[in-house]
This record gives C-alpha cells, sequence and structure tokens, in this order.
C-alpha cells in the first residue's frame, strides 16, 4: 500500500479534495483573529501562544478563593482562562488506520520558568482534584487531541522536566533531554494518558521554529469512512501550534494478524517486558522476526509485534 501522508494546517481553505488521497494539505476552521504570520510556518500562518501568557491573575473572576494566595480552578476554567480550543472539519473517503504527529514549537524562556516540577511552590492556582498542585506548573504546553469528541491516547509515555533553577542556555535540561531515565512518566496506572505534554527541542531554543518529534504522538488513529471532527485542546499556552501530520499506519506482511489477549508486555526506556516466562517472538513492523525472548529484551524506539503461541500484541517503543 502507498504510504499517504496529510497535513492539517492552521488556514481557511476552500478544498473539495478527501482525506484518503495520497498527499494533500487540509487547513483548520476559521481561526479568525489567531493566526499569526511566521515564516517558519507551513504555509506562512498558524497559531503562537496557545493561550493567555499571563499567570498573575484569573481574567474572568470565576475561581473559588480557598485562600488569600490560592485559588481553585477547574479543567474547564483553566482552559477558558489560559487555554484554547480548536476544530478542524473533514470527510475520510475510506476507513484506515492513521499515525498523527504535531507540529509545534515551545520556547525554553517561558517554559523554564513555568513548567517547573509538578509540585509548584506557588500553587497559586490549584486542580480540582490534586490540592497539592498548581495547575500552570503542571500543564504548561500541554494539549489535548480528541476526534468526534472523544480524547484520543496519546503514545507519549514519559516526557522532561525543567531544572528547578531557570537557565537561561539550557544546559541541564539538555543532559536530561538525553538521558530518558530522568524523564518523567505520564502513564497513568500503566496505561496511555490523554494528556500530552509539550517540551522544548533544547534548552535555550528561543527561534519559534516549528519541529515534528522523532516518534507520532498518536499511533494507529481509526478513521472511519465519513464526516469528523479533530480538537486541539490546549491546556494552558507555552506553545506555538502549526498543524497535524497524518500518516499511513501499516504492519506490512503481518497485517492481518488479529490480536489475542494471553499476555501482557509494556515498553519503558527502550526495554520490552513481558508479563510471562513464555517463549516469546519479536518482529519488526515490516514483519521479520528479529528475536525471541522471554522476560524482557532491548530494542530500538519503534513499532514491535510480539507473538506467543497463539496470543499476539503490538507494542510501541520510545
Amino acid at each position: 500500500m502507498m504510504k499517504k501522508t496529510i497535513y492539517l494546517l492552521l488556514l481557511t481553505l476552500a478544498w473539495g479534495k478527501a482525506l484518503a488521497q495520497d498527499s494533500n494539505i487540509y487547513r483548520f476552521d476559521d481561526m479568525g483573529t489567531g493566526l499569526q504570520q511566521n515564516t517558519f510556518f507551513d504555509g506562512g500562518y498558524g497559531l503562537m501562544d496557545m493561550g493567555d501568557n499571563d499567570y498573575s491573575i484569573y481574567g474572568l473572576g470565576k475561581f473559588t478563593r480557598m485562600s488569600a494566595k490560592k485559588c481553585f480552578i477547574t479543567r474547564d476554567m483553566a482552559i477558558e482562562n489560559w487555554g484554547a480550543k480548536y476544530n478542524y472539519t473533514f470527510e475520510a473517503t475510506e476507513d484506515m488506520d492513521v499515525n498523527i504527529s504535531i507540529k509545534h514549537f515551545v520556547p525554553w524562556d517561558g517554559w523554564a520558568r513555568h513548567s517547573n516540577h509538578d509540585n509548584n511552590t506557588r500553587n497559586q492556582y490549584v486542580i480540582e482534584d490534586a490540592s497539592e498542585l498548581d495547575w500552570v506548573s503542571r500543564y504548561y504546553a500541554a494539549m489535548i487531541l480528541s476526534l468526534d469528541n472523544q480524547n484520543l491516547p496519546t503514545a507519549q509515555q514519559s516526557r522532561p522536566l525543567a531544572p528547578a533553577d531557570y537557565e537561561a542556555d539550557g544546559a541541564t535540561y539538555n543532559k536530561i533531554l538525553a538521558d530518558k531515565n530522568l524523564w518523567k512518566s505520564t502513564l497513568v496506572e500503566s496505561q496511555p494518558n490523554d494528556t500530552l505534554w509539550l517540551y522544548p527541542k533544547a534548552g535555550g531554543d528561543n527561534s519559534r521554529q516549528p519541529y515534528y518529534n522523532d516518534i507520532p504522538e498518536y499511533i494507529k488513529v481509526h478513521l472511519t469512512k465519513g464526516p469528523h471532527t479533530f480538537t486541539v485542546t490546549s491546556l494552558c499556552s507555552g506553545w506555538d501550534f502549526d498543524c497535524l501530520q497524518l500518516e499511513d499506519w501499516t504492519i506490512s506482511s503481518i497485517a492481518a494478524v488479529k490480536e489475542k489477549e494471553g499476555f501482557r508486555a509494556w515498553s519503558n526506556n527502550g526495554i520490552i517486558y513481558a508479563g510471562h516466562g513464555e517463549e516469546i517472538r519479536l518482529y519488526n513492523s515490516q514483519g521479520e522476526l528479529i528475536s525471541t525472548f522471554r522476560q524482557q529484551t532491548t530494542v530500538p524506539r519503534g513499532i514491535y509485534i510480539l507473538k506467543s503461541g497463539k496470543a499476539v500484541q503490538k507494542i510501541f517503543v520510545r
């Protein structure tokens, strides 16, 4: 099957093409005054600062004051005040599975100052279900992608945290970025989260030149034939949004193999772990047998298929 790449960009564009064509460019629904010009954006326009950067006050005054210094914030209130929501409607002309990548930029200066550790000593705006956490600190440059009002689980398993002390050059952060053993897990009870945390590509980088991460943020999203709506929800400001890139998800020679429950496997920091002691055959995404193992094996990042007897499981390794 020919690999298809589709871009969802941030401009209004009259079009009559269909999503399932080999290579097309699509634009988000009308962004109004939110669009900003930047030569780095595809098409020259995108969305900079996905929300309000003023964290000194809650702009609409709707919070419930917990004390003289702390305010109680719900998710909807936080999105309304510091975040943003944008929709894109489209029609798929066939059923297909796609990987989705987010083209974005996270400026170092703001992220390093505001997105510290989960526990921010300011605690000016606390989260509704976690009173010890500060919303801006935890969700700076974070987003949710939904398809037809259903939040999509991300392929993200961990994220780097900013150093406790701000550095203009980001030297300490670059060391953290290079060692995923220092990253914080984003899984919830070992399962993917619907919150996607974005972070600077390098410490000290304020160029505002958007980029894709090496691995798609969403893996094997199923699109049925017909109309759909993507919604990008920014949980807090601190990042620029350029576009979504959709690529066909294929698994080549073993595409027809159905998954069957029978064993549990998961990955962490490049290691695949299996929850039973039986021999497991490991295949790459082209269906080629790589090796056999029992309880764990180390592999490069990518998509793999694990088979043990009649049980089959696909797994994504970062």
